[in-house]
This record gives structure tokens, sequence and C-alpha cells, in this order.
């Protein structure tokens, strides 16, 4: 066998062949005939790799594609061993270890990325053993788009025509469905992950967070807490909904203080926080502040820079979104009909159809130029004298000529709430030992006009009722926040699913948003339609 050692990064070792006593194990292994592929002629060689997309290893994946087709395959062929995990502790060299004798007697690739759930998406891994239906051309690919000598376009279609040659079903390689690591995703198309203890689990969920997690990947600017429509089904603003309210939340104008702000987007930018989102407790383009937020983020290069918003008043202001930087942009509809929506909202559809235009033909001049500028349609369903079905054709049948530009389409029931402003969605019984670990603990962080740090929307609604949160941003720095105790022992009660001093997240279903083997939540029924 020839074994391939990948030392990356993470490691924190120059030799790990050295650090891990591999040549002595595998003299052990090898007498001990524990393992049949470890024959007299094994070799062992060790590289470095600064950089995934790099020409090294996509020359590494074509020796070992060549190896391992050979018709005079001698003794166990080539197998790829990758480690991208700290190797300063006893125990972490114990973990990498027993990783590096399963990956032995494996015949499946293999890889470990600690996940609070199986189905949070990564652009990384920790640890991989690779030896079988390697795509080398497709990290090929990937690599010249990474290095910017491949358009996007050109990338998908190459990767598309690689696929269909060796006739893999589209449905596995499905981004909806693919929950490994993205960059694994382009060595090989078939995974395994590696199944560890719930105390390893918790070693690098919490002891190593930040090595896994350093930085959330996605924040939420809520600006302020003004809104302009009082939409019936809001909880927010929707005046009986307001009387459930238990805080001051809503008794006077607030708004986050502007220096707040750029220091919030600027951890952003020196974290690299992959989207940075401007919301509200309202509306957020009442705050003509906006416009200097979105330049300031594109500045820092921030990927995604999106917003949300009820689309009221993008005929006035969409297009200056779209000049300061915005390349994201959810706009939230509710009624299929222009009497549906004035009923639920107050408000004209027509005016708001108007603007989505506007910026969608603004977008296009703009994406012509070399940018990637895409919206997504937020559809609420009601039950009145159409059918759902009929909605959604009507929904699909107005926005089919904007699909260049309006990638997604999004359906949900119509949210009713009890006297305490729960979502009667969200009712049903739930077993604590069934449910998922929440991902967003380690993904997002949401930021409230009053400084309130949350993770998710359930615990940021708990502002107007029985307010959660792990911490403030007039209190501390998100740095601080991230590795502080509130969201540490939020981790915590979410990996042993005892909630103690964060009961709301109990009986919260936002954990399955991702989850779709969990179909009897509100969450997974969610429909989701893309139209590209």
């Amino acid at each position: 066998m020839q074994l391939f050692i990948l030392n990356f990064k993470r490691t924190g070792v120059s030799n790990i062949i050295e650090t891990l006593g591999l040549t002595s194990l595998i003299k052990t292994l090898q007498d001990s005939h524990q393992i049949s592929t470890l024959d007299t002629n094994t070799t062992i060689k060790e590289y470095s790799i600064p950089n995934f997309f790099s020409e090294e290893l996509y020359n590494i994946l074509k020796e070992v594609e060549f190896i391992n087709n050979s018709n005079s395959i001698v003794g166990g062929g080539a197998l790829i061993v990758s480690f991208n995990y700290p190797l300063l502790e006893q125990r972490e060299k114990d973990f990498a270890k027993d990783f590096f004798k399963t990956a032995l007697n494996s015949k499946e690739n293999l890889y470990y990325y600690p996940k609070p759930n199986a189905y949070t998406e990564i652009d990384d891994f920790a640890l991989f053993s690779l030896r079988e239906n390697i795509t080398s051309e497709n990290l090929k690919i990937e690599s010249l788009y990474r290095n910017n000598l491949l358009h996007r376009d050109l990338r998908g279609k190459l990767h598309t025509l690689l696929r269909k040659k060796k006739n893999i079903d589209s449905k596995i390689l499905s981004k909806k469905f693919f929950y490994e690591s993205r960059k694994l995703f382009n060595c090989s198309y078939a995974w395994k992950a590696l199944e560890v203890s719930q105390e390893q689990l918790q070693y690098d969920l919490i002891d190593k967070i930040e090595e896994f997690y350093p930085a959330p990947s996605e924040i939420n600017i809520a600006i302020t807490n003004e809104c302009n429509l009082k939409c019936i089904m809001c909880l927010l603003h929707a005046k009986e909904l307001q009387k459930t309210h238990k805080t001051s939340f809503f008794k006077q104008k607030q708004i986050l203080d502007e220096k707040k702000v750029y220091e919030i987007l600027e951890y952003a930018g020196d974290k690299g926080v992959f989207n940075v989102s401007f919301t509200a407790a309202g509306e957020v383009l009442l705050d003509d502040r906006i416009f200097s937020f979105v330049a300031f983020a594109k500045n820092l290069k921030i990927p995604l820079i999106s917003l949300v918003t009820n689309g009221t008043l993008l005929e006035q202001k969409g297009i200056a979104l779209l000049k300061a930087g915005l390349n994201r942009m959810t706009i939230s509809i509710d009624g299929a009909t222009k009497e549906t929506y004035k009923k639920i909202r107050g408000t004209d559809l027509e005016k708001v159809e108007r603007g989505v235009r506007k910026c969608v033909e603004y977008a296009r001049i703009l994406n012509n130029q070399g940018s990637d500028i895409e919206f997504e349609v937020a559809c609420v369903l009601v039950f009145d004298e159409m059918s759902t079905q009929e909605q959604k054709e009507l929904y699909l049948n107005k926005w089919s000529d904007c699909r260049d530009v309006v990638k997604r389409i999004t359906f949900n029931e119509l949210a009713t709430f009890d006297e305490n402003g729960q979502d009667r969605r969200n009712n049903a019984v739930i077993d604590l030992h069934k449910r998922s670990i929440c991902m967003f603990p380690y993904q997002r962080m949401m930021i409230n006009p009053y400084g309130d740090v949350s993770v998710c929307c359930t615990m940021s609604s708990s502002a107007y009722h029985y307010p959660f949160s792990v911490g403030n941003v007039y209190q501390h720095g998100l740095e601080e926040i991230w590795r502080g105790e509130g969201i540490s022992i939020l981790r915590k009660e979410n990996l042993e699913k005892n909630f103690t001093e964060f009961s709301i997240c109990a009986r919260c279903n936002e954990w399955a948003y991702n989850d779709f083997t969990q179909e009897d939540t509100p969450q997974a029924k969610e429909k989701v339609l893309y139209i590209e």
C-alpha cells in the first residue's frame, strides 16, 4: 500500500508522521496482521498542503487515481489520509491515530468535521481519507474558479458535463441533499461521515470552538424597530398581537447605534463572515442609513450582502441599494391576488411588484457587468377562495419572466400565534431525544435594535415576551460574545438536549429547517422551489 499523508494548516505541527508515530504504528499493525492491505511493501510519504485548491493536491489525486485504477495494482493500492485537525494535545493525537487506523480498514471514503447535526453544510474538513470514486478533474475546475481563472457559469457547465460523463445521479449531487464538505465534494461524490462519541463531539464543538467555528457564517443586523405596515399576522406590529407583548420593545422608536453597526461590519470583514443580512424588527428601508451600511460592507469585501424587505419602498429606494452593493434580496409577499394582499398587508400589491421589477431590470444591467445579484420572493399561502396549488401557480407565472434574477420562490403557510406570542404551528409535542442538535449557535448571530444578540428567529422574537439572549453589543464585542459564557451554555444545553437556562429551545422547531427527516415539523414542510 502507498500512503499519502496530507498535512493542512490546522494541525499545528510540521511532521504528522513523527508527531503521531505512524511509522511504528504501521509496523505494529503489520506484525499483528490486523490490516491485510499493510504488506511489507507499504510506503508512507507526507505532503504539506498550504492551499486545498492547489496544483499539488490535484497531482496527488491524479496519482492515487492512476494507482487504484491500474490493472496491475499491488498490495492495497493507494490511500490518501488528510489531517486538518489540531494535533497539540494528547487526546487530539489519540483521536487522529484512531482515525488513521479506521481509514486503513475502511473501503469507503471517510470524512470528519465536528458538526452539530448531519444536515449542517460546511466548506471545510478536519479529517478525510480517500481511495475511490475520485473526481480529480472536478477539483481542477474548482481550483481554476477559486483562483479567478474560470467564470462562474462555465465552471457550473463543466462540473455538470464531468458528472454526466461519470454517470453520477444528479439527485445525489444536488446541493440541497449533499451535506458533506463543499471542498471534499470536488474530490469525490461518495463520502461516509466518521461516527464519533458524544464526548468527542462535545470537545470539538465547545472546547475547540475557536478552531472549527471561529466566527458565525451569517450575521443579521436589525437596525430599526419601525414598520410602515400592520400586517394582520405580524407578531411584531399587528395591533391584536401587540397586546400579547410583555416587554417595552416597541414602546418607542429604537435604532441600532451607527457606531455599533460599523463595528459589527468590521468584525464580519475581519472574520470572513460569509453573509451579512440587514433586517429590521419592521421595515429596514425606513432607515436611510442602510445605503451607507451596505456600501461599507461592500468595501469590506463581504461576499453576500443581503436584505429582507416588504417591498413597499423598492420603487423609490431599490436601485440605490443595488448601486451601494447589495447582492441578495428577499421580498416578503403575502397574498397571491391584490385583494388578498390588501386584506393581509393593507397596501397595494401592484406597487410592490413594480418596485421588484424595477430592481430586476437594474440587477440585469449590473449582472451583465460582472455582478452576481439574486432575489428571492417569499410567498405566504393563505386559506381563502383559491387553493394553495392555484396560489403557487399564480406566483410562479407572475415571476416566470424574471427567473434570471429571481432565483428562488419560497412558499409557507400563514403563521398564527397564541396569547403568549408562540407560533401555533410549533405546538406539537417535541421528543427531545429525536430532535437534531441545532446548528444556529455555530452559524449565526442576530442583533436587534437594542443591541441584544441571539442566534435564531425564535430567540430573537423572545424580546417581545420573555427575553433570551447570549449577550449585548453595548456591553461586549461580538468576538467576546461568540466565545462567551452565555453562548457556551446554549451550545452545551443543545448538545445534551437538556434545556435549563435556555428553556425557550425546548419547544422550538427551528432546528428542523434543514432536517428533511422530520416531516412533521412546519419548517420541514416549507416548500422551496428553485426556478433557476
